[in-house]
């Protein structure tokens, strides 16, 4: 961003994004009370701006996810796709443990259009939902790597939901691990981030983020809405946590 783009942003003010029940620790065991939760804002302009200049790593993530060899690929995991999430900090997985489900055409994929957007519809969060828990059947993937892996094949509707997102969408650990349990963490967690999308000052960071990225200097890694309120929930644990 050049001297002018930012005496610009600095005249706007703070674009601020509100998580107004950010779990303020998280456990395997869910041990979760009322006092664990508490409110957390940041400057969504300047958060995502860190994020571009320092996560070199989440920045060589986001090329694949806008390149050819993914996009030409819409339905299917491939070694470059699951390659690709290692840059994610994707762990505890091995290419023996995922044969299973590499180069398989998913037919819960192939009934959601590739721009499919979890902001505007929800009819696409039970075949969702059935795709991501398949995956964590699969040893060694959980919600994590489920979720790293298909963000990449459907960016606007696939939340990241790795332990740092998930503090700050309010959405607990699991409490038993059964098809229930994990399709309840997707679906609360659908839910948060369609709520906190909806509110006002929270909608209006967004468009500050968005016409920032816009400016010609990162349009080419064109972060859906869904992947910057990730790198903010992931972000305000990582610098505020």
């Amino acid at each position: 961003m050049d001297q002018q783009d930012n005496s610009e942003a600095a005249a706007a003010g703070p674009a601020l994004f509100t998580f107004p029940r950010f779990l303020s620790k998280m456990d395997y065991v869910d041990r979760l009370s009322s006092s664990d939760r508490s409110r957390r804002t940041v400057d969504a302009v300047e958060t995502v701006r860190y994020y571009l200049d320092n996560m070199s790593m989440g920045m060589a993530y986001q090329r694949h996810v806008v390149s050819p060899l993914n996009r030409n690929a819409p339905n299917r995991l491939t070694t470059d796709d699951l390659s690709n999430a290692r840059n994610l900090h994707s762990m505890g997985w091995s290419w023996s443990d995922v044969s299973e489900v590499l180069d398989v055409d998913f037919p819960e994929l192939a009934a959601i259009p590739p721009d499919a957007d979890l902001l505007a519809t929800n009819a696409h969060d039970e075949p969702l939902a059935e795709l991501l828990y398949r995956l964590c059947r699969v040893r060694g993937i959980e919600i994590a790597n489920a979720t790293k892996f298909v963000h990449q094949k459907r960016p606007a509707l696939v939340p990241i939901l790795d332990a740092y997102a998930r503090r700050s969408l309010n959405v607990p650990w699991l409490r038993r691990y059964e098809e229930p349990a994990y399709k309840s963490v997707f679906r609360t967690a659908f839910s948060s981030i369609r709520e906190l999308c909806r509110d006002e000052a929270n909608r209006v960071a967004l468009e500050r983020v968005e016409a920032w990225l816009g400016n010609g200097i990162v349009q080419q890694f064109a972060f859906t809405r869904v992947r910057v309120v990730d790198i903010l929930a992931w972000q305000v644990v990582q610098r505020d946590g």
